[in-house]
């Protein structure tokens, strides 16, 4: 199914600014935010109510832009070896939190992809998640 939407400039501005700090694609960041609002595809799981846009909200990793920036920053310091005491704890604590974070991302975004009955790998593309080199 196809929709057209005419927004203000500013306003489709702003979702395209959102989208990029949340580190996804404008259509799956617009998915997040339609799902979440209207609650669609409600499925029961361990006796809680699931729904496609809490998942969507809980793949949004918890890590900000400025995050990421520092870590690619510290991880181009390693590949060079300039790495002082402080930026390996640094880089090692940045290095635990994005782990932890993806793992939290995907199991969430396996249970997506059961709930809407497609391959894993499927629902990444939707949403276009791919694996980032760094």
């Amino acid at each position: 199914m196809s929709l057209t939407i005419e927004l203000p400039s500013n306003i489709e501005q702003q979702l395209r600014q959102d989208a990029i700090q949340k580190g996804l694609k404008l259509e799956a960041y617009l998915l997040q935010l339609l799902g979440a609002a209207s609650g669609l595809r409600k499925t029961s799981s361990n006796n809680k109510a699931t729904t496609e846009s809490e998942l969507l909200q809980k793949i949004n990793l918890e890590i900000t832009e400025s995050e990421w920036e520092n870590y690619r920053h510290l991880v181009a310091l390693r590949k060079s070896e300039k790495l002082s005491n402080k930026d390996i704890e640094n880089l090692i604590a940045l290095s635990e939190k994005i782990e932890t974070a993806n793992t939290k991302r995907l199991s969430n975004l396996a249970k997506l992809a059961k709930l809407r009955n497609v391959s894993l790998e499927k629902t990444m593309s939707d949403l276009g998640i791919f694996p980032v080199e760094i």
